[in-house]
């Protein structure tokens, strides 16, 4: 017997208030980069999952005919003429039918939700046969991540001041396992090319960011794509 729905509370609805639904430009643009790199040249429809105020149709309208804003709260600032679908991530059953989408992304919403294989089973569902879907997270396996771990015992991005709304931490390997398991393949991992230095108002230059993806990015995406049939 499958376990019992997660209830949408005020609580929820608060955590989802205090993200204020953005997130930032580096993550847009590393998502059109990844979706660039790897062949994709456009589709019909962009269901953009915890859209907050919509940014990312910005980055990405050049390569979709529309798009459909999912989230569980209508952020201000959202556009009054784009689509908007009310929908609890942390529920399943988002009320679109199966292989609408040529593409599927959720950027940051990942560290917000409670059971993330969950959103990446929705992701995989909604996206049609041979369509991408993308996850972008804060990055946990960057220097100065790993160093906060040591000094605070916590990562950067789930500092006290965030821990209202950023619940789950998350690595590579492990966005990467949720894709596996929901079917999905030609997995790839991206990255902002751009994180701070630590202990100083600045961040890494864009060459040695580019030379260290991984350990200089302060976030970084898994691409992958569904089967075709």
């Amino acid at each position: 017997m499958p376990p019992p729905p997660l209830p949408t509370d005020l609580q929820s609805v608060e955590r989802a208030a205090l993200t204020l639904g953005v997130s930032n430009d580096a993550c847009y643009a590393a998502i059109d980069r990844a979706l660039g790199e790897a062949g994709f040249a456009g589709g019909d429809l962009l269901l953009d999952l915890g859209c907050g105020q919509g940014s990312l149709w910005g980055f990405l309208q050049p390569r979709f005919q529309r798009c459909i804003g999912i989230d569980l709260v209508r952020h201000e600032g959202f556009p009054g003429d784009r689509e908007f679908l009310q929908h609890d991530l942390q529920q399943p059953g988002i009320p679109l039918p199966d292989g609408c989408a040529a593409a599927v992304i959720a950027c940051e919403v990942s560290p917000c939700v409670e059971n993330p294989r969950l959103l990446a089973r929705e992701m995989a569902r909604l996206v049609k046969p041979g369509g991408w879907v993308a996850i972008s997270n804060p990055n946990l396996e960057t220097f100065f991540s790993l160093l906060m771990l040591v000094l605070k015992r916590r990562h950067r991005a789930f500092q006290d001041a965030t821990a209202g709304f950023m619940i789950t931490p998350l690595l590579e390997a492990d966005l990467n396992r949720a894709f596996a398991a929901a079917g999905l393949t030609n997995r790839r991992s991206f990255y902002t090319l751009r994180g701070k230095t630590p202990f100083a108002n600045g961040t890494w230059p864009s060459w040695l960011a580019r030379t260290f993806p991984r350990r200089l990015s302060d976030n970084f995406g898994v691409l992958a794509q569904k089967p075709k049939a």
